[in-house]
């Protein structure tokens, strides 16, 4: 059945990483840009992106989709994180003018950072899921789809770069200058909230392995903390979904503050509750780590509202 079907051929093809010539593609195609010297942003934004997607032993490419008839069942969510592996509003190329180029790659920009709450729900679902017995096989196949999603954003990250990268060859006013030099910062700061997911998630991996357990009072400390974390994630991406002139950076430091304040209140209880034999060093060093994270989480979202504010 499988032979007979070429769209699928191609999906896992491009999965494996067997593709003809073994280069690494572009989400999109787009038409050289004739240089205009002095006009050039700086490289080094684009050299400042930090992460490789050459992780875990193999190349976590972003799939060629290939829309052919076929008969290949896939359930919801294999539909949902190949449609996640989509750009949406730049893989057709560059516009006709670079203001054009740049409103498209917002837009991309602002389609990323509601992927990357999506992937953070999912670290959510999964400390439920560590509640639970007999849940090993419900929680491996959620952990493969929260490391897929990492490798998900870290494309993205690349391909709107490289995007770009390529408006800042044409000739471009002062003001559409900074605005790619925020877009930058923007997606280098939302690949980073990917990266803390994802440390998230290894960490609730570790516990399970480990056969240890949190008390009730942990899980209920952490379920509070990621609601917090989620709330910095949800006005971020009101900021990014609207009109700069609209909002200001006042909510979002709020709730960073509520995130600190609940940080340095978790991380006092936790030292305190293994002095007193409540559960042992390796268990309160999981759980301050999570905390950590989800601490290290909000910092990036403040970055990523300053950057698209211009703060």
């Amino acid at each position: 059945k499988h032979e007979a079907c070429p769209a699928g051929r191609l999906r896992r093809r491009a999965r494996n990483g067997q593709r003809d010539g073994g280069n690494e593609p572009s989400l999109h195609e787009s038409k050289p840009v004739q240089h205009v010297a002095g006009d050039r942003l700086p490289i080094g934004l684009l050299a400042g992106l930090r992460r490789s997607t050459a992780r875990r032993g193999g190349l976590l490419r972003l799939a060629l989709l290939v829309e052919l008839p076929c008969e290949e069942a896939r359930d919801g969510e294999e539909d949902d994180a190949e449609e996640d592996e989509r750009l949406r509003y730049i893989h057709g190329g560059l516009m006709k003018t670079p203001e054009i180029s740049v409103l498209q790659a917002q837009k991309e920009i602002t389609l990323f950072a509601e992927r990357i709450q999506r992937m953070y729900g999912m670290t959510r679902d999964l400390l439920e899921l560590t509640t639970k017995e007999n849940a090993k096989d419900e929680f491996g196949k959620l952990y493969e789809r929260i490391e897929k999603y990492e490798g998900i954003s870290d494309n993205m990250e690349i391909e709107i770069a490289r995007y770009l990268e390529q408006v800042s060859d044409a000739h471009l006013s002062d003001d559409t200058k900074a605005k790619i030099r925020q877009m930058m910062r923007q997606i280098s700061e939302i690949e980073s909230i990917g990266d803390a997911c994802f440390n998230l998630a290894r960490t609730m991996n570790r516990k399970q392995t480990s056969g240890k357990n949190f008390t009730e009072r942990q899980y209920e400390d952490l379920r509070a903390m990621m609601q917090l974390s989620d709330d910095a994630l949800t006005q971020m991406n009101r900021v990014m979904k609207g009109r700069r002139e609209d909002f200001n950076i006042d909510e979002t430091m709020r709730i960073e503050d509520e995130i600190n304040t609940k940080r340095n209140s978790l991380k006092a209880e936790n030292i305190q509750a293994v002095n007193d034999h409540q559960y042992d060093y390796a268990v309160g060093t999981m759980y301050t780590d999570l905390v950590n994270e989800c601490e290290k989480l909000g910092d990036y979202v403040v970055n990523v509202v300053e950057a698209r504010l211009g703060v």
